[in-house]
């Protein structure tokens, strides 16, 4: 009785969802004046034609909704004295922006000490950055840290801290 009941139940979703999706498919046809899974119009002989208004003759033709542009914000460069210089790949300290094997072995350091989730890239970003602070409290690593971590070490030589 119970397979019954559940053969049944699932007949029925299954016409109800072919329903809807033939409403759909259909409804979205209709409106561009076409038959279900005819490519070309409906009609080839006979165009259909827009309604007229007895005035003018001329087809009378839907709104156009006006788009609205959200205006950007202006962003200033910073002046020259306040901007951080860019950082050279692979030189110390390394900070924000920087990148290389350097950058990769801090970020490994992270994920098997402090559990960083993050994707090791190469880059130091701001995540990367955030973590550093966090649990190394600084923003810049120094080559003196560095070395005194033991990251200087390839990375199957480096050991946990725990």
């Amino acid at each position: 009785m119970k397979k019954n009941v559940l053969i049944g139940s699932c007949i029925a979703a299954g016409v109800i969802g072919l329903g809807l999706l033939a409403v759909y498919v259909y409804g979205a046809e209709k409106d561009s004046g076409q038959v279900p899974g005819a490519k070309g119009p409906s009609t080839p002989e006979k165009k259909q034609s827009r309604p007229v208004t007895a005035a003018s003759d001329k087809p009378v033709q839907k709104p156009v909704r006006p788009t609205v542009k959200t205006p950007q914000p202006k962003t200033e460069p910073l002046p020259a004295e306040t901007a951080p210089a860019a950082p050279v790949a692979d030189e110390f300290p390394l900070r924000l922006g920087s990148r290389g094997k350097r950058v990769e072995r801090l970020q490994v350091y992270l994920m098997r000490n402090y559990g960083w989730t993050g994707v090791i890239s190469g880059l130091l970003d701001k995540e990367t950055e955030a973590l550093m602070k966090r649990r190394l409290k600084t923003a810049a690593l120094d080559q003196a840290t560095y070395i005194h971590l033991k990251m200087d070490k390839p990375v199957h030589e480096q050991t946990p801290i725990r």
